[in-house]
């Protein structure tokens, strides 16, 4: 008798819908961020509105660089780098502080530093390096290229990047000069 009361009905109605609200509550959950990822993201939400603001003077001397290093290899010996710094003179520019904030922006989407990191870069697994410092603040990662092939805002940092790098950074000309 009491196994039939153990497996009744309304019992095994009520542990379903336990299952099924603990899975749920789950789902809606965000997943867990490393500690990097929770670090650059609250680096970023600080940094991004001085960034964004035009007139500050003091950008001049902030001493913020990116650094990222597209590294492939071909199977072989060979392997081919890119390797793009921003800014390229300093954040008082406004068309490198343009170019350093939406770089950032696209690292930011990405979640690049939640990823797991690549841990031999010896060149044998092609690979997709970010260096960002400021000041005492220094964020470092590698991950593999197949993360790089399958996140999609990923691809469009390497993207934008190699567009930067292909337009070279000119002076403004004014009509009145020529």
């Amino acid at each position: 008798m009491k196994k039939l009361t153990l497996l009744s009905p309304r019992l095994i109605f009520v542990a379903a819908l336990s299952l099924a609200s603990l899975i749920a509550f789950n789902m809606n959950r965000p997943l867990p961020q490393s500690e990097q990822l929770a670090a650059f993201d609250t680096w970023y939400s600080a940094t991004a509105p001085s960034l964004e603001r035009s007139s500050d003077p003091a950008l001049a001397n902030r001493k913020l660089s990116v650094k990222i290093k597209l590294s492939t290899s071909n199977g072989g010996d060979a392997s081919i780098s890119n390797e793009w710094s921003l800014p390229n003179q300093n954040l008082a520019v406004t068309e490198d502080r343009e170019r350093t904030t939406r770089v950032l922006h696209l690292i930011s989407e990405s979640k690049v530093f939640g990823l797991k990191p690549l841990e031999d870069l010896s060149g044998k697994t092609p690979y997709l390096s970010l260096s960002i410092a400021d000041g005492e603040q220094r964020f470092d990662t590698a991950v593999p290229l197949r993360e790089v092939e399958s996140e999609i805002r990923l691809q469009n940092l390497v993207k934008l990047l190699e567009v930067f790098s292909s337009q070279p950074i000119a002076p403004a000309i004014e009509p009145g000069r020529l």
